[in-house]
């Protein structure tokens, strides 16, 4: 069964430690999901048909409303889970393209593999989940950020899906007629780097190779 240990809420969603032995029927959420091992057992989760491992170096993405559920093998051991329910209207407080995550291709991949740095940021958050006492809410949500824009700035589609909104946006503000049916142009232009999003109001204080994903027969 899943059993929780310590339960964060606020608004940037829920930060939940859970100890899982049984295995969950799928299901799907608003919010976009991010799962690390925290202690116990290697395992598996199944993402939108994708058996994806987690193991400590092996994080698990979900986008909002993508199926999914936690895939238990028979006889494995206990795992504790680092799980983050994400609201795509937090981000957006800190960069309004950022709501964004909320859309079903965010995650370029269910699987990735964390670097130092992200599994050192990860075992920050964790360490608070386990600490005795209260633990103001500020702290999770100053390290919760943190983790999430270097997971978003490494293997999201959040840059893509932005330049095509603007695609889009600019295309249908453009009339027909102001359009010259014959001109070619012959010079390309460098899209403009984003900036890096800052804190959402009230939050005080890379690149790695991707997990192998296999397909159940």
């Amino acid at each position: 069964m899943s059993t929780a240990q310590r339960v964060f809420h606020g608004k940037f969603g829920r930060v939940a430690l859970l100890d899982m032995d049984r295995p969950l029927v799928t299901h799907s959420h608003h919010e976009c999901h991010v799962l690390v091992k925290a202690s116990g057992a290697d395992t598996f989760f199944n993402v939108n048909g994708r058996q994806v491992p987690l193991t400590d170096r092996c994080a698990v993405l979900v986008n909002a409303w993508q199926p999914h559920y936690y895939d238990f093998q028979p006889g494995a051991e206990q795992t504790q889970i680092l799980a983050l329910y994400i609201e795509p209207a937090w981000l957006a407080e800190a960069q309004q393209s950022l709501a964004l995550s909320a859309h079903p291709g965010f995650f370029s991949q269910p699987c990735i593999e964390l670097n130092s740095k992200n599994r050192a940021m990860a075992d920050q958050l964790i360490a608070e989940a386990c600490s005795v006492g209260l633990v103001p809410r500020e702290r999770i949500e100053f390290l919760l950020f943190d983790f999430l824009i270097e997971l978003i700035e490494d293997y999201s589609q959040w840059k893509q899906l932005r330049r095509l909104g603007a695609q889009v946006r600019q295309a249908s503000a453009t009339p027909a007629s102001a359009v010259p049916a014959t001109t070619c142009r012959t010079t390309s232009t460098t899209p403009t780097a984003s900036p890096m999003p800052r804190r959402p109001p009230g939050c005080h204080a890379r690149t790695s190779s991707p997990c192998s994903a296999r397909t159940p027969a």
